[in-house]
């Protein structure tokens, strides 16, 4: 049993130390900086939601639209009314968090569709007496 035990250690020092070896000195991590062209669909559509979000913060219709085109879209209008709606119809009635930004976008951009009417948020105007 102790020589088990100690055949195990060794083992396990053995297998450390080659870890880090193989780690560290013979495939260390490459770092690439790649272009935001590059993220998955889905990494775009959270891009995308978030410059929405900006939208909402800042107001700056032409920034959104230069964000967006970093993606390489050709036609960030249509870009945001097909994922808007893609996201309205995945979503249902559920949470609306990433919608709404999406539709005050597509409000600015002029591509707002009937499915989108549900989500734009009332304005207020203050009452004069």
């Amino acid at each position: 049993m102790k020589r088990f035990v100690i055949a195990l250690a060794i083992g396990g020092l053995i297998g450390f130390a080659a870890g880090v070896y193989l780690g560290w000195a013979q495939f260390p991590v490459q770092t690439i900086n790649s272009s935001i062209r590059g993220l998955s669909q889905a990494g775009k559509d959270r891009y995308a939601v978030m410059v929405a979000e900006g939208y909402e913060l800042d107001g700056d219709l032409g920034e959104a639209i230069r964000r967006l085109q970093l993606l390489g879209i050709p036609d960030a209008a249509s870009y945001v009314r097909t994922l808007t709606e893609r996201m309205i119809s995945a979503n249902g009635s559920g949470d609306a968090t990433d919608i709404r930004p999406l539709v005050a976008l597509a409000q600015a951009l002029n591509v707002m569709t009937p499915p989108m009417q549900a989500f734009v948020l009332p304005t207020t105007t203050p009452s004069t007496h």
